[in-house]
């Protein structure tokens, strides 16, 4: 009873961790649904212990049975919403029915406890080992092989400790000297093993993961989502000097929209809000995936292009500002045509940053001081 009591209780140690994760970060499911199966195998330890302490409450076995299946089953979902894959709800069905029904059968019509129990075991092992499985493609670091191999293990010891006990050693089961079983013991430390080992690994890859979104978070503009100032002139910094070091093309650009600060003190912020996201749209709709976007002040926005020279740049400015130069439409309903300049350059042999920057800063100005609505180019 001690160790059902033990286990229990660092299972719903797990459950309260990975409910507090999904509680802060809805942006894992899968911490929601491993705190279910933790929940359940803690659940399916208390009955036991339960069950140990009080006679004539038989019915508390078939109920700690379902919640180890239903730990299981929610173990192999949760590891596919962990690497956003698309759970096999179809089988992972067919191997809960096919577990669940006929233990069923052997408890409420055929008295075989022995076979039922090997039942329990085989199915758990094959939902867990089917969300091992579906993962297998979306590894891709050290951290998530040790966590494919661990489930894996997690499964294989159901179909160990089985057959070694049921099978090689003969062991017979039955309501009076279960609780006191080779099998029960050997499977409960097993379980906590590797229970202990698989939460550990799934807590500590949720942490990495929470530490790259709070990490993108504080180089993300709050607004558009592109790069901030900071993150974007790092960016920036690290790929003049790569690009310079290996003689590859770069090319910038900068750009604002015209009249924003009248439209805005018009019609509101809400509105140039709007308006901002709407730019924003038509950059990201030009941009190549290796480019990147960043807000550097206002309304004021950049693109780098890596392996880009100024005439591919001038191009996609040029589709930028056609893109924004028609009739948007917002939430509500308004229209609005509002037009965007341009500064176009391109990396040359004894630029910094701060130079790249303020020639394509100067073009954006030069278009802006004139007709505006415009790219204006500097070759070099």
């Amino acid at each position: 009873m001690l160790q059902q009591v033990l286990t229990a209780s660092i299972f719903g140690f797990f459950t309260a961790g990975f409910f507090l994760i999904w509680l802060n970060n809805r942006i894992f499911p899968s911490a929601g649904v491993f705190a279910l199966s933790y929940g359940f195998a803690g659940a399916a330890f208390g009955f036991e212990a339960l069950y140990s302490l009080v006679s004539g409450y038989d019915f508390i076995m078939p109920v700690s049975d379902t919640l180890y299946m239903l730990s299981a089953l929610f173990l192999s979902i949760g590891l596919s919403f962990r690497f956003n894959q698309k759970p096999p709800l179809l089988f992972l069905s067919l191997i809960f029915a096919a577990t669940f029904f006929p233990t069923q059968w052997y408890w409420f019509v055929e008295n075989d406890f022995t076979l039922r129990t090997e039942i329990i075991s085989y199915g758990c092992a094959g939902m867990i080992a089917l969300g091992a499985i579906n993962i297998y493609d979306r590894i891709n670091s050290l951290l998530d092989r040790a966590l494919y191999y661990a489930t894996i293990g997690f499964s294989v010891q159901f179909v160990f400790i089985t057959v070694l006990t049921l099978r090689i050693n003969k062991e017979a089961l039955n309501l009076s000297n279960f609780v006191d079983s080779m099998y029960l013991e050997l499977l409960h430390f097993s379980v906590a093993i590797f229970a202990i080992a698989v939460a550990v690994l799934l807590f500590t890859s949720l942490a990495v993961n929470v530490i790259e979104e709070l990490q993108k978070t504080s180089d993300r503009d709050s607004l558009t989502k592109v790069h901030n100032r900071s993150s974007f002139e790092n960016h920036a910094i690290n790929a003049v000097e790569k690009h310079l070091m290996n003689g590859q093309q770069l090319a910038l650009i900068v750009c604002d929209i015209d009249h924003f600060k009248k439209a805005n003190d018009l019609n509101g912020h809400s509105y140039g809000d709007k308006i901002l996201l709407s730019f924003v749209a038509s950059l990201k709709e030009c941009r190549r995936d290796i480019d990147i976007i960043g807000r550097i002040g206002g309304d004021q926005f950049t693109i780098l292009l890596p392996k880009a020279n100024v005439e591919m740049a001038r191009l996609m400015a040029e589709y930028a500002r056609t893109k924004f130069d028609q009739e948007h439409t917002l939430d509500n309903g308004k229209k609005i045509n509002l037009t965007a300049s341009f500064g176009v350059t391109q990396l040359v042999g004894k630029d910094t940053y701060r130079s790249f920057f303020e020639r394509a800063d100067k073009m954006l100005y030069k278009a802006k001081n004139s007709e505006r609505n415009k790219v204006l180019t500097h070759s070099t």
